[in-house]
């Protein structure tokens, strides 16, 4: 198994109006990420693509993924990995939208959220996989991944850079 992983700006994942830059310009950029997206996938011959993301994110922004209809057309599996709410307080986590955290403490909530993102792919392992997440997770991410002997790659490290800046 490989894990490529694709950075990006969240909004690329979900359909839900853009509050943070032209509209047109995010629409276009998720339709050129649903068409890289494709051509990874037929070049590397990947079987499931993973995101940092969860269905109640989506249903929270009344949103639809574009990550999914990407991996139903090419007939492989998606799946959300990020926990819920009811999840990431089980583990610790704060709510993403309600409970902000002092800066310092991200790092440590952050690996968390990494492991548990790897732990859902445990049943999945032995395939190949594109994980989509935020570019600040990237390679935070690829050293987890690589520090419990998987095979890891950096395939992107921040999909529309130039619409979101770093």
């Amino acid at each position: 198994m490989t894990v490529y992983i694709v950075g990006t700006d969240h909004e690329m994942q979900h359909d839900a109006p853009s509050h943070r830059t032209a509209p047109d310009k995010v629409q276009r950029a998720r339709r050129e990420f649903q068409t890289y997206l494709c051509t990874l996938v037929d070049r590397l011959k990947i079987q499931v693509i993973a995101e940092e993301f969860s269905q109640e994110a989506l249903n929270g922004r009344h949103a639809e993924s574009t990550v999914r209809p990407v991996a139903d057309k090419l007939g492989i599996e998606h799946r959300f990995c990020d926990p819920n709410v009811a999840e990431r307080e089980e583990l610790g986590l704060p709510h993403p939208f309600l409970d902000h955290r002092k800066e310092r403490e991200m790092p440590q909530l952050n690996q968390i959220r990494e492991q548990n993102w790897l732990d859902r792919l445990s049943d999945v392992r032995h395939r190949d996989i594109i994980f989509i997440c935020g570019a600040k997770h990237v390679h935070t991410f690829f050293e987890l991944i690589r520090s419990k002997g998987i095979s890891a790659t950096v395939e992107r490290e921040h999909f529309a850079k130039e619409i979101y800046g770093s």
